[in-house]
């Protein structure tokens, strides 16, 4: 069955999560061993699905290789409250959307270590390959009690490949407009002394990302995307000193793309060359029979060149450069009284650095947040209870540009469930979320003469109803956003414009999910109605639709199996600066697999089998019908 359902306190939307988790894997930095039926992003502790009530999709890596998705956007296209908008075909720019909430109100987590961001706000956790990824949780609604800054949207968690998965195969794919992929894992050692290792080279189709006709400055030469990647980890359980983890990862891509700026001319070139690595270091000791610490320490780098015709794209307003480097630590502590009790407790350090090289509105500033953490994760009887409460101090330095800013600020969570004698269950929650003001939005308010920003503060709640049926599983959920001083680009008399920390925003809605078989068949259904919108501008929110979704199915055709998946969304506003819309789209992808002998599988796939044009960016194209096809060696 899709696993790619819900999780939650009962056994009821949970029973979907706990079919599909079929493995262990490895999660906070290589240290931690979740067992079956196992979840952790909801509560940053490793529980049983359960027991957990969070509104919370999974991905198994046997779900990724079915839906034979190329970006984990494209993984989890459609399903409940998740958008995005992408500058052209998949690895090109994209931009993700929870519930509604703008693409900066979401936290990446990678093995349990928040995914950097660049000096606007973009998580730079999208660089990450299908190939390396395990797993995938996604959890919607504000989770800043527990993860801070941004996380008002939601929480996005990838578990890269672990070294407790015993998988040595290789991967070779071709596809339309020159599609192809080659990729290689690795993984043995002892039984206290794990590795795993991966690299690999892939490259997307080609073709001109905007459209001619809507950008007549853009050039109409085809772009290409491609990257190569190298993930090493190594596991060793000393016993009674504990478990060590340590992890490195590569990334190195180059992305053709069109501007299309008015001072552009059709014969330019634009390409962007970007390089990003990470290496993390973890300890983990069961220090008594209900008490266990754990010690993460992660260092990102990051750098992206802009290049045009060939030069740095250096101006006034645009980078040739952009770097940043981010460091952090975090220690925390599970206590565990019995099944029915948790308590988890830690501080995180964090210190990034930031530089952008335009000589106009550049920066190179530095941020440094503190931060302590509580939660309380109880069961008694039919009920459920989580709280959470978060404290963050943050500075943002800045000295070119006399910026000196420092915030505290707290953040709350408190959900109670309940499971009925029919075995329906009810839940509700409410929360208390921020998101703090970018080096590059502290930077426009100076540049643009602004008021100083404060964090964007936000209020939420949803209620959910659930119940498993003979062969349906079903979920409904209502959920409402309130930010009274959201951070958003407003225009104001001249010569004063930008972001300002004055606008409010909104968003209400109904999330539903429906799961079941038909016959040899699963099928999975989900639909999103919301109303994202600014208050003040009476504008709906930038590429979010008020209604989207998509439909699921998967079946057996002899020893074969055979998927699909048809997604839908409404027409979208396309940004914040124009009014210019977006039509609504349906697409169909097929998908088809086959386990031709014991080490060799072949799989395939047919996207956007209807041909349709549509857009996730206004002007910008996607890619038509095409074909990927692909096969997989196993050396095991």
């Amino acid at each position: 069955m899709f696993s790619s359902s819900w999780s939650r306190a009962s056994g009821a939307g949970a029973c979907a999560v706990v079919v599909s988790i079929a493995v262990p894997f490895v999660t906070q930095a290589h240290a931690t061993v979740v067992l079956p039926e196992m979840v952790v992003t909801a509560t940053k502790v490793p529980q049983r699905a359960s027991h957990v009530f969070a509104d919370i999709s999974v991905w198994t890596r046997e779900d990724i290789d079915l839906s034979q998705a190329e970006t984990v956007a494209d993984l989890l296209a459609g399903d409940s409250g998740f958008e995005f908008g992408r500058n052209g075909g998949p690895g090109s720019m994209t931009s993700m959307f929870l519930r509604g909430a703008p693409s900066t109100n979401l936290v990446i987590l990678v093995d349990g270590v928040r995914a950097p961001i660049d000096g606007i706000g973009s998580v730079i956790g999208l660089d990450i390959p299908v190939a390396l990824i395990e797993r995938v949780e996604l959890v919607r609604g504000d989770q800043s009690a527990l993860y801070g800054d941004a996380a008002n949207g939601g929480v996005l968690q990838i578990f890269t490949r672990q070294s407790n998965q015993e998988r040595n195969e290789a991967t070779i794919g071709f596809g339309a407009r020159g599609a192809n992929k080659a990729i290689a894992s690795l993984s043995g050692g002892e039984p206290r002394t794990r590795y795993v290792m991966a690299f690999g080279k892939e490259r997307g189709a080609a073709f001109s990302a905007i459209k001619p006709a809507s950008k007549p400055t853009a050039n109409p030469d085809t772009d290409i995307s491609t990257s190569e990647f190298v993930s090493l980890s190594l596991d060793v359980d000393k016993g009674a000193l504990g478990q060590f983890g340590i992890g490195l990862r590569v990334v190195n891509a180059t992305l053709d793309y069109d501007s299309g700026d008015s001072w552009d001319s059709p014969n330019d070139t634009h390409s962007l060359d970007s390089q990003t690595q990470r290496l993390d270091l973890s300890w983990k000791k069961k220090l008594t029979s209900s008490w266990t610490t754990e010690f993460v320490i992660a260092s990102d780098q990051q750098e992206f060149r802009d290049i045009k015709n060939g030069m740095s794209a250096l101006g006034a307003y645009s980078n040739g450069l952009r770097d940043a480097s981010q460091n952090q630590f975090r220690w925390a502590n599970t206590w565990t009284r019995d099944a029915y009790t948790t308590v988890l407790s830690g501080v995180e350090y964090e210190r990034a650095n930031y530089l952008a090289d335009a000589t106009q509105s550049g920066y190179d500033a530095r941020r440094i947040t503190a931060a302590g953490f509580l939660g309380l994760y109880q069961r008694f009887g039919d009920y459920q209870l989580q709280l959470n409460t978060r404290f963050d101090n943050v500075s943002v330095k800045d000295s070119g540009r006399n910026v000196d800013d420092k915030w505290s600020t707290s953040s709350n969570l408190a959900g109670l469930s309940r499971k009925l004698k029919d075995g329906t269950v009810v839940s509700a929650r409410i929360a208390k979320g921020f998101r703090l003001p970018t080096v590059y939005d502290v930077n426009d308010a100076i540049n643009n003469g602004n008021p100083r920003f404060t964090p964007e503060k936000q209020t939420s709640g949803e209620i959910s109803v659930e119940r498993d049926f003979e062969a349906v599983s079903g979920r409904l959920i209502y959920f409402s956003s309130k930010t009274p001083n959201a951070i958003v680009y407003k225009e104001m008399p001249a010569p004063i414009y930008g972001y300002q920390a004055t606008q409010r925003i909104e968003n209400t809605g109904y999330e539903a999910r429906l799961s079941g078989e038909m016959g040899a068949a699963d099928w999975q259904l989900a639909y999103t109605i919301q109303d994202p919108k600014n208050l003040d501008s009476g504008k709906q929110a930038a590429r979010r639709a008020k209604q989207f979704g998509s439909f699921r199915l998967t079946a057996p055709l002899g020893t074969a199996k055979i998927g699909g998946v048809l997604r839908f969304s409404g027409g979208r506003k396309d940004s914040d600066f124009s009014d210019a819309r977006m039509h609504g789209y349906s697409v169909l992808d097929l998908t088809y697999s086959k386990q031709v002998s014991k080490k060799l599988k072949i799989s395939v796939k047919f996207e956007n089998v209807f041909n349709r044009e549509y857009e996730l960016a206004k002007g910008y194209q996607v890619p038509m019908r095409g074909v990927m096809a692909s096969a997989t060696y196993s050396f095991d």
